[in-house]
């Protein structure tokens, strides 16, 4: 793995409480917030970016140069690109480009409670425990979503010639298949956010994530969180099948054969399967959408 994605890694481990805020129910209408120049939760940026997607990016550390920092401004939450304002510090600046410290720092406190928070409602009352006896096992579905900072540009300042208000935002990005990118929550579709999908990298087959709305041959309906009695291998195998029946709403989450069931260990030094996987059987088809709630009914194929 080179430093690009061992940085992109670590990053995912500290932000991947990941996913987004209680602006769910308050996000304000379209064209009303343009003259306010400070953002709140449930707010979208437009002008951002993710700094996981500057091709020239590497990880900040010793000797290393440092990220760009990300300004924007209050949009409509219809424009691409735009990322949903999860949580806000006003009156506080940006750091200095080679602070990476500091940037960690703000983007852990600020981020990190936010996307808890909408982490948990997201996923109240979707998680399933199988159990055998004394044995259990817990899966719970994943939310696909992170959090990034961004600080104003100067079309954020208000009025021309005045002193824009400093702000630090914590807005909303997703993974791709080559970074990330900005986000806005389906405030009314929240199963949307559940799910993180994976497609076949180009040349070498290996597994990246991707969005569910792209074409993908994977995706992470769950992950592990419970554990007791000593669970055996059948055993999160079963709870596992029986956690895809429960998230997809389908009596067979296998489709008669055209998908498979399977546990995958997230990763080597961590004990035990981390994560619930429905992997397309067929190499040449591939999947344009979430299985979450889809039922008994067609699935998501690529046309």
């Amino acid at each position: 793995m080179d430093r690009r994605l061992a940085g992109f890694a670590v990053l995912v481990v500290a932000v991947l409480a990941a996913v987004l805020l209680p602006a769910l129910d308050g996000r304000r209408v379209a064209g009303t917030a343009g003259a306010v120049s400070v953002p709140m939760a449930g707010d979208c940026l437009t002008g951002v970016h993710s700094r996981w997607d500057q091709p020239s990016t590497v990880v900040a550390g010793p000797g290393w140069p440092p990220f760009p920092l990300t300004t924007g401004s209050i949009g409509s939450c219809s424009q691409p690109g735009a990322g949903e304002v999860l949580a806000v510090d006003h009156g506080s600046a940006e750091p200095a480009a080679s602070d990476e410290a500091e940037y960690q720092r703000r983007e852990q406190s600020l981020c990190t409670p936010a996307i808890q928070r909408i982490a948990d409602r997201l996923v109240r009352g979707r998680d399933h425990i199988w159990r055998r006896g004394a044995i259990r096992v817990g899966f719970r579905p994943v939310v696909r979503l992170q959090g990034e900072l961004a600080f104003p540009s100067g079309a954020a300042s208000g009025a021309a010639g005045s002193e824009r208000q400093p702000w630090t935002a914590c807005f909303a990005v997703t993974l791709t298949a080559t970074g990330a990118k900005p986000f806005v929550l389906h405030a009314n579709r929240p199963a949307d956010d559940l799910g993180s999908c994976e497609g076949a990298a180009p040349g070498t087959g290996d597994l990246r994530a991707t969005p569910c709305s792209a074409p993908h041959i994977a995706q992470v309906l769950g992950r592990a969180y419970l554990a007791s009695g000593s669970p055996t291998a059948a055993d999160y195998l079963a709870a596992c099948r029986e956690f895809a029946r429960y998230i997809t709403g389908a009596a067979d989450p296998n489709a008669a054969g055209v998908l498979r069931i399977r546990v995958r260990q997230t990763f080597e030094w961590l004990p035990g399967p981390g994560a619930c996987l429905a992997v397309v059987n067929d190499p040449g088809r591939t999947l344009s959408g979430s299985l979450v709630d889809v039922g008994d009914g067609p699935l998501p194929w690529t046309k």
